[in-house]
């Protein structure tokens, strides 16, 4: 895990291995795209949950894509996954859950709850428009 920096665009990296990428800003999911190993972006401001789960059964051998046990849900390239004991599903609020399993899931799942519910806060108190500003 790399110290808490800013990248280029002036978002500060959280978290990162070799599978996901966590800034005050984004989710990125590294080997996401079948065939093509492409990453995801997720900003933060999309993700409604994140819950995490123990990996079981054949999901330990799903290298990459839609695992039979729990359906809709899309495993990045993790040629590891069978060592591995648990999973983060990531809730968009459509019908493919992008599904991760980082080196320290523990702490991106904390990380993710801590990040979603202060942008959540952030966006209903905008939403509400408290100080009665006009757009």
């Amino acid at each position: 895990m790399q110290e808490v920096a800013p990248d280029d665009s002036g978002e500060e990296i959280l978290y990162e291995d070799k599978y996901v990428k966590v800034t005050n800003r984004r989710l990125v999911v590294y080997h996401y795209h079948f065939f093509l190993g492409l990453s995801k972006e997720i900003p933060l401001n999309k993700i409604r949950s994140v819950v995490m789960k123990d990996i079981d059964g054949w999901v330990k051998y799903r290298m990459w894509g839609m695992s039979w046990k729990y359906w809709w849900r899309w495993f990045h390239l993790d040629v590891s996954r069978h060592k591995k004991k648990k999973f983060i599903e990531i809730d968009l609020g459509k019908l493919v859950v992008p599904a991760i399993t980082p080196e320290d899931p523990e702490r991106v799942y904390q990380l993710l709850q801590e990040l979603i519910s202060g942008t959540v806060l952030i966006e209903k108190l905008v939403e509400s428009n408290p100080l009665g500003l006009e757009e």
